[in-house]
């Protein structure tokens, strides 16, 4: 059963790191751990999604804005942390052109969202 997202709280987000598996198409891992908000004894749980297929050209690749906007407007669920489409706009398709920076921003906002 998948988790909620209003009802989560995300602990901690690693980096993403190049994807490692030797047949996965993707092209990032991200790792995260989170407790489910009415979960009496707050039992840590740890998840770890591949996401960004390889070989696609994303915004932090071609910096193309009108392209990013098209690409953006056709993802779904990209509300839900627990879905790929989520960290694929927010890391891949984010504000800047950099990974790093797309991670900070999105844990700012995380941080803000979890107060």
């Amino acid at each position: 059963m998948k988790p909620d997202p209003d009802n989560t709280e995300i602990i901690s987000i690693e980096m993403p790191k190049k994807c490692r598996l030797a047949n996965a198409n993707k092209r990032l891992t991200i790792a995260f751990k989170y407790i489910l908000r009415n979960d009496k004894e707050h039992k840590l749980h740890k998840k770890s999604m591949n996401f960004g297929k390889e070989g696609n050209a994303h915004y932090v690749d071609h910096k193309d804005k009108d392209l990013k906007r098209k690409k953006l407007n056709r993802l779904t669920r990209t509300h839900d942390p627990f879905h790929p489409n989520f960290w694929k706009k927010h890391i891949l398709n984010g504000p800047s052109t950099s990974i790093a920076q797309n991670y900070c921003q999105l844990i700012t906002k995380l941080y803000k969202w979890n107060q």
